[in-house]
């Protein structure tokens, strides 16, 4: 029987799935089954700590955004959550800094922030009546211009 190292603890074992879990078909973990439970309990202690941090004396929460302590209030209700109120503040949800997207006043799509032509513009690149190359931001080059330049809509 082959036998195989466990990349934790360095205990050769013997290659079965007694001693290692399953990573893909006909493939086995690096670690072995005791190192791999040790690793996750490991984890979820870490992550319960890090969420019973974020309260602060029952009534203030930290945003896990922006790192401020704020009131509980400031944070939208969340049932997925187990204080009952979301990990990030309104302000920075409105902010758009959760998902680094920009809604468009024209279509009033969400769409990332990018693909905007200016700092300050509310207008995306799909609602542009005329892209102008110069506009664009040096992070998108004149291939997506040609290929993008008329806005599709979605189906549905």
């Amino acid at each position: 029987m082959k036998e195989k190292v466990c990349t934790s603890c360095g205990e050769s074992l013997p290659e079965t799935e007694e001693f290692f879990y399953k990573a893909k078909p006909g493939q086995l973990r690096a670690r072995c089954k005791k190192c791999q439970l040790k690793l996750r309990k490991e984890q979820r202690i870490a992550e319960n700590e890090r969420r019973e941090s974020a309260i602060i004396d029952g009534d203030k929460k930290k945003c896990r955004e922006c790192g401020k302590v704020k009131a509980i209030t400031d944070f939208p209700r969340s049932p997925l959550s187990r204080d009952g109120r979301r990990y990030i503040c309104r302000s920075c949800r409105e902010a758009g800094a959760v998902s680094g997207k920009k809604k468009c006043v024209e279509c009033g799509r969400l769409i990332e922030s990018h693909l905007f032509l200016s700092q300050s513009g509310r207008v995306c690149v799909f609602c542009q009546p005329k892209l102008e190359r110069k506009k664009v931001p040096d992070c998108i080059g004149p291939d997506w211009i040609r290929i993008t330049a008329t806005p599709r809509r979605a189906r549905g």
